[in-house]
């Protein structure tokens, strides 16, 4: 009897309107008529199809005990959806090509709504709402500049939202800072305050190359009480209690 060669394609998936091509190869002397079924009921033919349905056999060249059959339905409604089974033929018996192939008309397909994602996506969720939003953009609809960046993302452009520069002041004096931890300033050996800028009591002119920051006062003796000025000469007042001028 004959054999299957190449059973018809397991899963086919297919729009209403369009046109269903399922084919099945099968050998066997005499070469076998393959015919076709839909749920174990006959198909093409009779008279219920108004022509939209037939079926070909094309044998090959070089080998006279293979034949393909080919199944056309054309213009495919809900009822063409099912199983479609190959059975091939001869004088010798018979068989059914396995598996089945499967068949689903998809009716009334719904359209997904046009994305509305101010020019910064091109993809939808099935609701319209926007994702994968670029351009430094957020939001439902990619309507909002993302966090840290500022401008009007409605303008349809790539350039919409710009990066916020960054105004902050510097947390830590680097001229009196040896490292920050944790968020906080830590200082270098002859420099105070919160953020390392101000030198500590009788020391004097914080700068970035000083290894400890600010210098130790040196006032000939005379105190050791000093503090930092902008000027490069600047009255200070000392006391001098218990001191005699000479």
């Amino acid at each position: 009897k004959p054999t299957i060669v190449a059973p018809p394609q397991r899963q086919i998936e297919i729009n209403a309107g369009e046109t269903l091509t399922i084919q099945c190869t099968a050998r066997g002397s005499p070469a076998p008529y393959i015919n076709w079924r839909l749920n174990w009921g006959h198909i093409c033919g009779d008279g219920s199809d108004n022509g939209r349905c037939t079926m070909a056999q094309t044998l090959d060249s070089s080998d006279p005990t293979l034949v393909t059959g080919t199944l056309t339905v054309r213009n495919v409604n809900r009822n063409d959806g099912g199983a479609y089974s190959c059975e091939a033929l001869n004088n010798q018996g018979f068989i059914f090509a396995i598996p089945d192939a499967i068949v689903n008309v998809i009716i009334d397909q719904v359209p997904r709504p046009a994305c509305n994602c101010n020019g910064h996506s091109s993809y939808c969720s099935a609701d319209g709402r926007c994702q994968n939003c670029q351009h430094n953009t957020a939001g439902s609809y990619c309507e909002y500049c993302a966090t840290g960046y500022q401008g009007d993302a409605r303008g349809g452009t790539p350039y919409d939202c710009q990066l916020i520069p960054d105004v902050s002041p510097q947390r830590c004096d680097p001229s009196g800072t040896h490292m920050e931890r944790g968020g906080r300033c830590i200082c270098k050996y002859n420099v105070d305050g919160d953020r390392c800028d101000q030198c500590k009591r009788s020391h004097f002119y914080l700068n970035p190359t000083t290894p400890n920051g600010c210098l130790p006062c040196f006032c000939s003796g005379v105190s050791s009480d000093c503090r930092s000025s902008d000027w490069r000469r600047q009255a200070v007042p000392l006391s001098l209690n218990n001191w005699n001028a000479v």
